[in-house]
């Protein structure tokens, strides 16, 4: 299951179990068979990974209670025995937030079609072209449209990056180009910064970038957080 390789086999995303580039991705899906992915093989692609880990930790920081109404008011129902199961431990294996998350990447690589905070339609780990009303894939179709999307701006943060990158600056700047284009990264000052040389000024950049529409968003302030401690991250 794509939830054992994301949060068992891969323990964290500066130790990859067994890591996979996108040369050696290409070479192993063109076998004369057309395109054919899997939960494995696009969890071993790296970015793909990092994709899905930002996704998934930025919406387990929501914070996740069961609510009543009383005499008009909603409150916290803490006595409520769903809310310990969901607020503080579901089970005996995992805490609230990594639970959260695990849903939340059964949910990215499972679902239909929906409109983001601008009226984007969206499908799947945030697939946009081709998306229409009422379309609905599957975890394997979400999986095999992250790693096209992931493959089609590799070459365009390869060309406008011209600095040395660490694997986790590199996972860092997909995710960010994935989610905002390479038009974006190519004129901003995060990038300006980087090839300068100056990566803890190109780090501060990226939470600036937490507007949709002209509005800030909670969950691209998130995102934005978890890019820029990926970037900033040890090899």
């Amino acid at each position: 299951m794509i939830i054992g390789a994301m949060f068992e086999q891969r323990s964290s995303l500066e130790v990859p179990s067994t890591p996979m580039n996108s040369k050696e991705l290409t070479e192993y899906l063109f076998e004369g068979q057309g395109i054919s992915v899997s939960p494995a093989s696009a969890m071993r692609l790296t970015a793909v990974y990092a994709c899905i880990y930002v996704l998934s930790s930025s919406m387990a920081q929501l914070p996740l209670s069961v609510l009543r109404k009383v005499n008009g008011r909603i409150e916290v129902a803490t006595d409520h025995p769903a809310h310990y199961l969901l607020h503080d431990e579901p089970n005996t294996w995992q805490t609230s937030y990594r639970w959260r998350e695990t849903k939340q990447a059964h949910v990215l690589g499972w679902g239909n079609g929906y409109q983001d905070a601008v009226g984007v339609w969206t499908i799947g780990y945030g697939a946009t072209r081709g998306v229409k009303a009422g379309m609905s894939i599957s975890k394997e179709q979400a999986e095999r449209m992250l790693v096209n999307d992931v493959q089609r701006f590799e070459p365009e943060v390869e060309r406008l990056v011209t600095t040395p990158l660490s694997q986790n600056q590199w996972d860092a700047l997909i995710s960010f180009t994935y989610n905002l284009g390479a038009a974006n990264l190519e004129s901003s000052t995060l990038r300006r910064l980087l090839n300068a040389g100056n990566y803890a000024g190109a780090a501060e950049q990226f939470p600036r970038w937490n507007k949709a529409g002209g509005k800030v968003l909670p969950g691209l302030v998130r995102r934005r957080a978890a890019e820029r401690e990926l970037f900033l991250g040890a090899v």
